[in-house]
């Protein structure tokens, strides 16, 4: 008897299951993690990402991998491996580009023959960054549910993957939002939960941290009553892409629009020798290894290291009733 297939919870999209990084630097990790994650629940789509690279950028980023190009080559042309693997990266991204102006192959087979870590290996970070935050998903309008829907859930996954991968800490998350905040705009249910955390912890003869706090709520639930584009300008902006060279601080305050790469010169692969030109993408300046997992300095970080342990958190629980009481009478 053939055995049931398991289904996943209806609305529930993540990244690909079976996909776990296995690039050496924290940095690298969350880009890719977070470019698959954006892919798998439908906030981007392939068709978006061959926008932003075409087969042309595609295939400047792995000219010097032969190997991968030939890879993608024969599963999207039926071109034979031998020949596919001697064509120039840029008759193999005409080709490409040949077989998906005529239907022979499609974005989604061309993204998926691009593993995800190779995307971060061989595409510009900076690039990836623009593919990501293209039409400012975190200022969504209420009024359009899913699109929402998944801007939190987009978010959620970027600050847990960027807690995992060690780019900013829990002190992090509260200095961006604030305790003052998290007591206004958070419903009297979580508050119970901060508060029986707080309590358990000094009956435990232990510290309530700020990592005690984010955990007894969760990320999803403080993005679900934190206005999400205070959360991107306060924490995302500053602690993720500013602090981790993924974007120009110019550009993060200006906030444009992406824009798709040119294949000429915007597609940098990843090596030594170009790694100070393109934001200290290089294994050789990647600051600590993971290794050291008492740093949170990451590879390509341009600003201070995030070292900070989390402290004790010192919650007036009068101030917390005041600023309740205060929001009962207002409304």
């Amino acid at each position: 008897m053939a055995e049931a297939k398991k289904t996943e919870p209806e609305g529930i999209q993540e990244e690909t299951p079976s996909f776990a990084s296995k690039l050496s630097h924290g940095r690298e990790r969350f880009l890719a993690h977070v470019v698959e994650h954006a892919l798998g629940c439908g906030r981007r789509t392939a068709e978006d990402f061959i926008r932003h690279f075409p087969p042309a950028a595609i295939m400047v980023g792995l000219s010097d991998r032969p190997s991968l190009r030939a890879n993608i080559l024969v599963t999207t042309t039926g071109i034979k491996s031998r020949i596919a693997s001697k064509k120039s990266a840029e008759s193999a991204g005409e080709d490409l580009q040949i077989a998906l102006d005529e239907g022979e192959t499609n974005a989604e087979t061309v993204v998926g023959l691009f593993d995800p870590d190779d995307r971060v290996r061989y595409l510009s970070d900076k690039a990836l960054w623009q593919f990501l935050i293209e039409g400012e998903f975190w200022d969504a309008s209420s009024s359009d549910a899913e699109a929402s829907k998944r801007a939190t859930e987009h978010v959620a996954f970027m600050m847990d993957r960027a807690l995992q991968d060690e780019l900013m800490t829990h002190r992090d998350i509260i200095d961006g939002i604030s305790v003052h905040r998290i007591a206004a705009l958070l419903p009297r249910s979580e508050l119970e939960k901060i508060i029986t955390a707080a309590l358990t912890a000094g009956q435990e003869k232990k510290k309530f941290t700020e990592a005690g706090l984010v955990d007894a709520v969760g990320s999803q639930t403080l993005l679900e009553h934190v206005p999400l584009k205070d959360i991107w300008s306060a924490m995302i902006v500053p602690k993720i892409a500013e602090a981790h060279g993924f974007v120009d601080p110019v550009e993060a305050a200006r906030g444009d629009e992406a824009a798709p790469v040119e294949a000429t010169d915007k597609v940098k692969k990843f090596s030594p020798a170009n790694a100070n030109a393109s934001g200290g993408k290089s294994a050789g300046t990647a600051g600590r290894s993971g290794a050291d997992s008492n740093s949170v300095g990451t590879a390509g970080s341009k600003g201070e290291p995030h070292g900070k342990a989390d402290v004790e958190v010192e919650l007036d629980f009068d101030d917390v009733a005041e600023v309740k009481a205060g929001r009962a009478k207002s409304g």
